[in-house]
């Protein structure tokens, strides 16, 4: 896979064999995204044509103000090493700023998609592209001069809802990670790395590793989550709390731990990922210290039925 960066300046080179593309922003590489990328992969090898991906960075909601910058799904580096994983021949990354926001959609494709040699791009029913986001799949076609034919791809759902980036951070705000995983086809995953807290998880003997994120990600609710932990290229489970810690040492700043299962290793200024398999409760604050070891016990063996049924679901 070649992953290509052009702006505005870039002289762009031609691929002389063709392109099919799928057209998005792919913030989750979910289900629905899938749809777009396996209709590319069918349609270049049914015409012989080279793969590709056209996507934007950063997202244009954040350079137009209308969004959180702290709120991705799977920011640029993980959403290439996703794409890698598929049988892509391009990753071709718009640079978006406000001059590039000004184009109008007959421009943007004259400037980002002709020069490619792209002769179908896949997009969604409700792609929209160009300045105001005037230009969409009715638009593109005529706006190519008929040099680009549209594949247009049907709205997907689950349980009635439209499968895409912001369902997904709506059942993140719930905590609802275990739906999630339908709609991703993978749980739903967070980096970092290892940080010193202050102690108190190891003093009551659960000890716990709290994690400074890579990315600014969207993260789920706060509580308490059963997790998937990967560690120097092995995998462990666990207990996640995402919160406040309003029992002891309050912070007012949110922040992930993981009282790792069956480990006891030193793992300060470690690399950590994490995926969310299920929420276990809602994070409490407890009037002592037993009543917090007591009710850990309680999410442990919450966490080790989880991880069976797992293991048992995958034999």
């Amino acid at each position: 896979m070649e992953v290509v960066r052009i702006n505005l300046e870039t002289n762009i080179n031609s691929i002389p064999e063709g392109l099919v593309v799928a057209l998005g922003y792919f913030d989750g590489i979910h289900n629905a995204h899938m749809d777009l990328i396996n209709r590319v992969i069918k349609v270049g090898k049914d015409e012989d044509l080279k793969t590709g991906i056209v996507t934007f960075h950063p997202h244009p909601s954040f350079v137009l103000n209308k969004d959180d910058i702290t709120n991705f799904l799977t920011p640029l580096e993980i959403k290439l090493e996703l794409i890698e994983k598929i049988d892509i021949d391009y990753v071709f990354i718009i640079e978006f700023d406000l001059e590039t926001a000004k184009i109008k959609h007959k421009e943007f494709v004259e400037k980002f998609f002709v020069p490619l040699n792209i002769k179908h791009v896949v997009a969604g029913f409700d792609n929209r592209y160009g300045h105001m986001g005037e230009g969409s799949i009715n638009t593109l076609e005529s706006d190519s001069n008929y040099t680009i034919q549209i594949i247009v791809i049907n709205e997907r759902t689950y349980n009635g809802k439209k499968i895409g980036s912001s369902y997904i951070r709506e059942l993140l705000k719930k905590g609802r990670v275990n739906i999630i995983k339908d709609i991703l086809g993978r749980f739903y995953s967070i980096d970092g790395f290892v940080t010193h807290g202050r102690g108190r998880g190891k003093s009551i003997g659960v000890p716990t590793a709290n994690l400074a994120l890579k990315y600014p990600y969207s993260v789920p609710k706060k509580g308490v989550y059963v997790v998937k932990v990967f560690h120097d290229d092995n995998i462990y489970y666990g207990i996640c709390n995402i919160g406040n810690n309003p029992t002891f040492n309050y912070n007012k700043n949110k922040t992930i731990e993981i009282n790792i299962l069956n480990f006891d290793k030193d793992i300060y200024g470690d690399y950590l990922k994490i995926e969310f398999i299920d929420r276990i409760r809602s994070e409490l604050k407890f009037n002592t210290i037993e009543e917090l070891v007591l009710q850990i016990e309680k999410d442990k063996k919450y966490a080790n039925n989880t991880i069976d049924n797992i293991h048992f679901t995958n034999i």
